[in-house]
């Protein structure tokens, strides 16, 4: 009942409350990694980028095939600027799980913020393949070819993601910037 408590209050944007009921969570049950990478979500949601990676640093030493909390780990990494370190815990999240289009997504999303955009592109590519209504796979992998120097293939992925969601903003606003 408390993690489902901390799950809502964290939802409803009542991020100190939701960390009370975590803490509270941790102390009765301070070894289950859910817990754990459940409270780190709720930090890195609220942008507290070291506790976030603590909790899921402790998630992933708790249970080290837990691909989902080395993702967030990655996640929390990325957005503090340590994309070294965070290249290494998305790494790990899609050798856990080699088909998950979010790992995949997250391990491009490291690439492209250390610079590598032919890698970058090649794994956004993957989980388009793997999931063809991931939009902001589609969104990102048009940016990185468009950067590359590539536009007819960056409109075109542009272009077929438009068609797949007509209504997306950001896809045609990066389409109209292209063109």
């Amino acid at each position: 009942a408390m993690r489902n408590l901390g799950a809502m209050l964290a939802q409803t944007g009542k991020f100190e409350e939701s960390i009370a009921a975590y803490k509270k969570l941790l102390a009765i049950e301070p070894d289950d990694p859910a817990i754990c990478n459940d409270f780190g979500n709720v930090l890195l949601r609220d942008n507290r980028f070291d506790d976030s990676i603590s909790q899921f640093s402790r998630a992933t030493d708790l249970d080290p095939g837990f691909a989902d909390a080395f993702r967030n780990l990655s996640m929390a990494r990325r957005k503090k600027g340590s994309i070294d370190d965070a290249l290494i815990a998305a790494s790990q999240a899609v050798k856990l799980k080699p088909q998950w289009p979010e790992a995949i997504f997250e391990h491009a999303q490291c690439l492209m913020a250390a610079g590598r955009n032919e890698e970058a592109a090649a794994e956004f590519r993957r989980v388009v393949q793997l999931k063809p209504d991931f939009v902001e796979a589609h969104n990102n992998l048009g940016k990185i070819l468009v950067e590359l120097g590539r536009l007819d293939e960056g409109i075109a992925v542009f272009a077929a993601a438009i068609e797949r969601n007509p209504n997306d903003a950001k896809l045609h606003f990066n389409m109209a910037n292209t063109l």
